[in-house]
């Protein structure tokens, strides 16, 4: 049996328009269903918002797995999670709001500003505790950012970036795997210069290609930095998958 960190992103009806295709998420659930059953699972979705943002509720994911749960037989009860992250006390954090992404996975119509780095997260006993008795935690949104003051957290103004997040959330519980899935299926295109994809490539291999500046600064190169990361701290293996559940990029230690 094997602990998993799986990062769905936006995929969901009702968030992303353009990647929350209607039963996405079910084809999601329904073709990992025999990795959720046999392994130790936590699912994250979505970004930290910052103070100003919609509260969002995604009920959309957990009737989606629930559908799936009774049609095929699983017997996994998920449970839906809301986590803080703890980042480093700064004097002015940067904020991203807004939903829209272009084809190369640049926000529009907004400035591009840096996300904030996170280095804990209060709730990983509290998640591990609930993978071991047998549920699927969902964490909902990459958790509100706070910063530490004593032995105490207050809230910080600000945006986590849900895979960098997951990323740190499989290293905190010494996860075996991180698979992130995309909905965006225009950015694996060009992804090397070969077009092939990456099956098995090597930690030094990636990060040649990531520090040459292939991915650039939009969302696919944060999704290869959050899987370096995770292989950096002791991570196995990193997986970044397409909707359809196909490995584009598999990265090992």
């Amino acid at each position: 049996m094997k602990r998993i960190v799986m990062a769905i992103g936006n995929n969901y009806p009702g968030y992303n328009q353009k990647c929350g295709s209607s039963g996405l998420i079910d084809d999601i659930f329904a073709k990992s269903g025999k990795l959720i059953s046999e392994n130790e699972i936590v699912v994250t979705c979505g970004d930290s918002y910052p103070e100003n943002a919609d509260t969002f509720y995604p009920v959309d994911i957990i009737n989606a797995y629930d559908r799936v749960k009774y049609k095929y037989g699983y017997s996994k009860e998920i449970i839906a999670v809301f986590t803080r992250v703890e980042i480093r006390k700064i004097s002015n954090p940067s904020v991203q709001t807004g939903d829209n992404y272009t084809e190369s996975g640049i926000p529009e119509n907004r400035k591009t500003e840096e996300f904030l780095e996170p280095i804990d997260i209060p709730e990983k006993s509290a998640i591990m505790t609930l993978m071991s008795d047998g549920y699927l935690p969902i964490i909902i949104g990459a958790g509100f950012p706070v910063v530490r003051e004593l032995q105490y957290y207050n809230n910080c103004h600000g945006m986590v970036n849900n895979y960098s997040s997951s990323s740190l959330l499989g290293t905190l519980i010494e996860a075996d795997e991180l698979i992130i899935i995309s909905g965006h299926k225009d950015e694996f295109e060009g992804i090397v210069n070969s077009g092939k994809l990456l099956k098995n490539i090597t930690f030094n291999a990636l990060m040649d290609i990531y520090k040459s500046g292939h991915f650039n600064d939009n969302i696919t190169g944060k999704k290869i930095k959050a899987m370096l990361d995770f292989i950096s701290k002791g991570g196995k293996k990193a997986i970044l998958m397409s909707a359809d559940m196909d490995n584009v990029i598999t990265l090992i230690q």
